[in-house]
C-alpha cells in the first residue's frame, strides 16, 4: 500500500514556495504596448523594454536555471481596438537574445501583414529557476 503525504501548506527554509514547485508557472506578465511599454501586472517579471514597433523584452526578477524554459505568450486586439485583426505572437531574438533572465517577444497582426503594438500581451515562463 501506497503512503500518501497530505498537507494544507508546503514551503522552504528560504526563497519562494514557487522556486521548488514543479510545473507551476514561473513568470507571467500581462503589458501594454500600444501607449507605452507598461507592465500591468505580474509575477517574476522586473522590467520591459520597448525594442521595436510590435516588438518588447521581459526581463525577469529572478533567474531561470537556463535558457531553455518554455514560453507561451498571446496577444489581443490591435492598436486603440477600433481594427479587429489577427495577432500573432512569437518568441523572438529581435535585437533580445534569450537569456536566462530576459526574453523577447513579437506581435504580428496577420490583418495588416505587419508588426503592431498591442494594448493587450500575455506571456507565462514555465522552467526552473537558478
Amino acid at each position: 500500500m501506497a503512503s500518501v503525504l497530505k498537507v494544507d501548506n508546503i514551503g522552504k527554509t528560504s526563497g519562494k514556495t514557487q522556486d521548488t514547485m514543479s510545473g507551476l508557472a514561473k513568470l507571467w506578465a500581462n503589458v501594454d504596448m500600444y501607449t507605452s511599454a507598461v507592465i500591468n501586472d505580474s509575477f517574476n517579471a522586473s522590467s520591459i523594454v520597448d525594442v521595436a514597433e510590435g516588438a518588447h523584452s521581459i526581463t525577469a526578477t529572478n533567474n531561470f536555471s537556463n535558457a531553455f524554459y518554455s514560453l507561451v505568450g498571446i496577444s489581443g486586439q490591435t492598436g486603440d481596438g477600433s481594427s479587429d485583426y489577427r495577432t500573432n505572437m512569437t518568441v523572438d531574438d529581435l535585437n533580445t537574445t534569450k537569456t536566462t533572465s530576459v526574453f523577447g517577444l513579437r506581435v504580428f497582426a496577420a490583418g495588416i501583414n505587419s508588426l503592431e503594438d498591442t494594448n493587450e500581451n500575455n506571456s507565462i515562463v514555465m522552467g526552473d529557476l537558478a
